[in-house]
């Protein structure tokens, strides 16, 4: 079976540090630890990824979540597509998916969009991790011709462990007979 592929935008690099959220740092820790160090999903970041983390004004910050990609098995997305991507965060803010300081909201998801990865992974709840965000983010993308459907989830809910998805398999067959 081919591996899901997701694309960490940068809350999830925050949160692998952010003690003020001790669970969800746990977590996020966790999910780096078990789920990404061991390829269990291929993971990508776009360059609005390292963008956002050079704005921080820490430098030892900085440093710490710009090692996280470098530490992981965590692909950088070529630019070679970087004028599709910006057109359509522009129309997902023209059609009012984001506002115009959500913009690298948008850049995020346009680049998952693009590159057809099958789920956007994020802490931040109030603008992509919810299922409204996500029906309104699909009206868009296939307005503009994107047919792949593009999921957000935190990094909890793509953390099912194996057994986990056996339980449910043999749940499934169960219920057939």
């Amino acid at each position: 079976m081919e591996k899901l592929s997701l694309y960490a935008d940068t809350s999830v690099f925050n949160f692998v540090y952010a003690d003020d959220a001790p669970d969800l740092q746990a977590i996020t820790v966790e999910f780096f630890d078990e789920f990404i160090a061991n390829a269990v999903y291929d993971v990508y970041v776009s360059d609005v990824v390292p963008f956002e983390i050079n704005q921080t004004k820490n430098e030892a910050h900085r440093q710490c979540l710009l090692d996280l990609i470098n530490r992981y098995p965590i692909v950088l997305l070529p630019t070679d597509r970087n004028d599709e991507i910006e057109a359509l965060a522009t129309l997902l803010i023209a059609d009012g998916v984001f506002s115009e300081g959500q913009a690298n909201d948008a850049r995020h998801v346009a680049a998952a969009v693009a590159h057809q990865i099958d789920i956007l992974i994020s802490w931040n709840f109030r603008h992509l991790a919810n299922l409204n965000k996500e029906r309104l983010i699909h009206q868009s993308c296939q307005k503009a011709g994107y047919s792949h459907r593009l999921r957000l989830m935190t990094p909890l809910e793509v953390m099912k462990s194996d057994d986990e998805n056996k339980d449910d398999e043999v749940e499934d067959s169960e219920s057939l007979d």
